[in-house]
């Protein structure tokens, strides 16, 4: 049960919360994990703001500061969201909500696909579920290959859309805008966003010259 943002992000830090204590000693190798990658974007971000000065400056792109805090928090979204597809072979929270898009998805044909494909399979959709919520995770909160990544975090959002379009406890609009958000870094790309990709790519520019 949710208490309030504070205690919430805490018990997460420390692998307090429901979906971390169901992985049992399993947690800590996520709490680690994630204490990993949080100090590696901050000391990336870091290094890229000193080595360029055109990262430091809000006229480029949405703002380097701004879109680095807007990265890094869609990459903990689906870090977090990623933990209760576990533990395999098939989590009971991702076998019940791909039930729901079978029920309540916007087309039958969609329906028709996850009850005839993805139902019965479940024991290899999961753990593929699972590795690409925490690749976009891992790569979003470290600003690597930021364009593409977010184009395919766009394009799974929209089929969550799609899937539980007719929900009754669930608000469209909000598929809607976690797709917007990362439709926007596929346009915009990484490049400004204090990470990886500010390394990277100039690398790669001038091995292509």
């Amino acid at each position: 049960m949710k208490t309030d943002p504070f205690s919430d992000a805490w018990d997460f830090l420390v692998g307090a919360q429901p979906d971390q204590v169901g992985l049992g000693d399993l947690r800590w190798s996520f709490v680690g994990l994630f204490a990993v990658l949080l100090v590696a974007s901050f000391l990336i971000a870091l290094i890229v703001w000193r080595r360029e000065s055109r990262q430091r400056l809000d006229g480029v792109g949405p703002g380097p500061c701004s879109a680095w805090i807007f990265r890094l928090l869609i990459g903990i979204m689906w870090f977090q969201g990623s933990l209760w597809k576990m533990p395999f072979p098939v989590a009971p929270g991702f076998q019940y909500w791909t039930e729901q898009m079978a029920k309540f998805a916007a087309w039958p044909w969609f329906g028709s696909i996850v009850t005839d494909y993805m139902l019965p399979n479940l024991v290899i959709v999961d753990p593929i579920v699972f590795a690409v919520e925490m690749g976009l995770a891992i790569s979003l909160m470290l600003g690597l290959f930021v364009r593409p990544v977010a184009a395919l975090g766009a394009l799974y959002v929209l089929g969550l859309f799609v899937g539980l379009y007719r929900h009754p406890d669930e608000w469209p609009w909000e598929y809607i805008f976690l797709s917007a958000v990362q439709g926007m870094f596929a346009v915009v790309g990484g490049r400004f966003s204090l990470g990886l990709d500010a390394i990277i790519m100039p690398l790669w520019e001038r091995r292509a010259r």
